[in-house]
């Protein structure tokens, strides 16, 4: 997931200019492409600590992690195919910024599971320190195959191959944990 989020937070500001424009204009004030997506990106940092709370907090409550993950990854998959979609700028930014919400709640959600799994296990420094590498690699390569497949397949298809993935994580994560509850 960070990989996904990685390469839409380090290319926001090219994927507004590139559907919209590097000038856009709200009611008369003119932004940049690149201030407008850090006005976003420094919105969904304010936000996302409370958010991301309320989540932990219902998480350390329910036996419903896998359910509560795969609802996030088909929520990631819907928004990552609307995004490229022509809309206007003023439902556009709402729905990028929801999905960098999404992005932060994955990335609890699988830190509790992950976190919740080591704790039951022997090897607990092994999976927690392969885990923060996978993540921490993941989140470092994002900017950069995002760029790379943009420039092969289009930004369109970028975020369509990237609903996909969230598509089949969702769905191997409802039928490995309908496998594990039988």
């Amino acid at each position: 997931m960070m990989l996904l989020d990685g390469m839409l937070t380090a290319t926001l500001s090219h994927i507004i200019e590139v559907k919209f424009t590097d000038n856009i204009n709200f009611l008369g004030i003119i932004a940049g492409a690149a201030t407008l997506a850090g006005i976003i990106q420094a919105i969904r940092w304010g936000v996302a600590p409370f958010i991301v709370m309320k989540i932990g907090n219902m998480l350390d409550k329910t036996e419903q992690k896998n359910f509560i993950l795969s609802i996030f990854l088909a929520s990631a998959f819907l928004l990552y195919f609307i995004i490229p979609m022509n809309v206007p700028i003023l439902i556009w930014l709402p729905i990028i910024f929801i999905h960098l919400l999404v992005a932060s709640v994955l990335t609890t959600i699988m830190d509790d599971i992950v976190t919740g799994y080591s704790s039951r296990v022997p090897n607990k420094v092994l999976i927690m320190t392969t885990f923060t590498i996978i993540v921490d690699l993941a989140a470092a390569l994002g900017p950069m195959i995002g760029y790379t497949l943009e420039q092969k397949i289009g930004l369109a298809n970028l975020f369509w191959l990237a609903g996909a993935i969230c598509l089949f994580l969702t769905v191997l994560w409802i039928t490995l944990g309908n496998e594990k509850s039988k």
